[in-house]
Parts: C-alpha cells; structure tokens; sequence
C-alpha cells in the first residue's frame, strides 16, 4: 500500500480518518498520528482493539514512541493500553521498535481470536502468550490493571499455572466470589485451558460446598445428592418454568425431579 505524502496524510488525519494510519509517511507528525491511533482505540467502533492491531502495523518509529508515551495518561485503565506498555520497550533501534510493536499487534490479535473456546488453534495461541516471557509479564500486569480484563487474558495466566499468574487471577477470582456475578460462571471456562498443577486446579476448583458438577443429563441425580449435602427439600409445588408448556413441560419437570424424594 502506497504512503502518502505528509501533507496528504496530515489532512486526512485531522479529519481523524483512522484508516489513513496505514499509509503514513515516516515525517508525519508523530503527536498528530498517535492521538488519532488512540481515538481508534478508545472509540465505539465495533472491536476498537482488533481495528487498532490491524491498522496500526505501519506506523513509523517516532509515532509508535509518541503513543506509547500516551498510553500513562489513559484513564481509566485499559488492558490494552497496560499490556502495550509492559510489552513494547523501546531500548533498540527503530527497527527492533517496529518489530516489537508489530508483534505486540499480532499478541493484541491472538487475545481476540474468532476460534471456538476449546478450540486447538485458540489453545496454541493462547498457550503461545503464555509460554512467553516478555507476553506473558504484560499480560500480569494488564489483569492486575484493569478489572474488565478479557477472559482470554485470564486463561493466559491459568495456562501459565505459576505463582505470580495465579497471583494476578486472584483479585478477579476473590471478586467474582464475593459478588456472585455472572463472572463466576465464565471463570469456570478456565479450566478449558489451564495448566494441570495442584496449584491451578485447587484455585479454579471453586466448589465450597462440596457439591460437585454434572452434565445436563445427569441433573435429576445431582439434585437428589445436592439436597442431601445442603439439609435442604426441593419444592416442586410449582413445578418448573421453562420455554416448554402443556404435557411437554409436565414430562420434564417429572424427568427433572424423579430423584428428588
């Protein structure tokens, strides 16, 4: 793709006109060019971060400089912007600058694959971050820095499995708990990729009362055990609500408590 002249690209850029990121020229003005890389960034367009890592793979060196020098001043925190901030270092020359944004870009991409959850490629890709130290340390640190961090950021540290990832989870794990929000349930999908230490698997147990999981089909037989394990009686006076009506719904409710006694 053609870059632009920096008359042409600065024009574009106060119009903020993000897609012009792509074809800048290396004498831009690096203030101008990055505060329009961090509006896109903190805009409403639909996945900012995926738009950000795709269109800011060319940005020249004083640019990448001028936003990571914005990235502080973000507020509140963003896991995006920590994570850039513990993942590209500019202690090299311009070229290894670039090549350390870029791969950062495809580390923010790998965070947001369209892969299914339990998918093999999004177990490599996230397993990949994991393994690595430079992603791995950013992606402590962006969980620790912002509470709405991505639950892929968060099987990152649980594939990890060490000491200062399951530090890093437990501020979300102890939240979730105290809360009972629906973060607990999609804290559980952790267990798809977390590494099988004692450690990992005692943390994401998250079972108090002892009383166990099952599949769907195995529902009436839970009941009956979890009534046991709590002193409690099931009522089924009012038998069930449910999208099913009529001898359907009468079928199920029998099916559903017939090991309740």
């Amino acid at each position: 793709m053609k870059r632009l002249s920096r008359e042409e690209a600065e024009r574009q850029l106060r119009g903020a006109r993000s897609e012009v990121l792509q074809r800048l020229p290396e004498d831009v003005d690096p203030e101008l060019a990055a505060e329009v890389a961090l509006a896109l960034v903190t805009s409403h367009e639909f996945n900012p971060t995926w738009l950000f890592a795709r269109r800011c793979r060319k940005l020249p060196p004083p640019v990448i400089r001028a936003l990571l020098a914005k990235l502080p001043s973000v507020t509140p925190r963003r896991w995006w912007a920590v994570f850039l901030q513990e993942a590209v270092r500019d202690e090299g020359d311009d070229a290894q600058l670039s090549a350390h944004f870029l791969s950062a870009l495809d580390a923010l991409l790998d965070l947001q694959t369209t892969y299914a959850w339990g998918s093999k490629q999004r177990r490599a890709k996230l397993k990949a971050l994991a393994v690595s130290p430079r992603f791995l340390a950013a992606v402590q640190a962006a969980v620790v820095g912002d509470e709405a961090a991505p639950l892929d950021l968060l099987a990152v540290l649980a594939a990890d499995g060490s000491e200062p990832s399951i530090d890093a989870l437990m501020p979300a794990l102890s939240r979730a708990h105290a809360e009972q929000s629906e973060l607990l349930d999609r804290l559980e999908h952790l267990e798809t990729h977390a590494a099988r230490t004692p450690a990992m698997e005692t943390l994401l147990a998250s079972d108090e009362l002892g009383l166990g999981r099952c599949e769907a089909a195995q529902l009436p037989e839970w009941l009956s055990r979890a009534q046991v394990t709590l002193g409690i009686h099931w009522s089924t006076n009012d038998g069930c609500v449910s999208g099913l009506r009529g001898k359907k719904r009468d079928a199920f409710a029998r099916w559903l408590f017939s090991r309740v006694r």
